[in-house]
């Protein structure tokens, strides 16, 4: 299993969360070995020039990723088995 991360952000923290968890029960991921939640301040001007901050949230997700799984039971390395 190989061990990688995956960068979520949006300006709304529900979206954000449905997305990681939709990720996180999908097909690529075999276990989470940590997620990174942080917060930040952006500053968007609308167009009459006023700026108003907005929230950003994002996230890391640490996971491994499955192995690749041959329906037919062969392994992908030594073809048929």
């Amino acid at each position: 299993m190989m061990n990688k991360v995956k960068i979520y952000h949006n300006i709304y923290a529900e979206p954000l969360e449905s997305e990681i968890n939709e990720f996180i029960n999908g097909d690529e991921v075999e276990t989470v070995l940590d997620i990174k939640f942080s917060t930040a301040a952006i500053a968007m001007p609308d167009d009459r020039g006023i700026v108003d901050p907005l929230p950003l949230y994002s996230a890391l997700v640490y996971y491994q990723q499955k192995a690749n799984k041959p329906i037919d039971g062969s392994h992908p390395a030594f073809g048929r088995g």
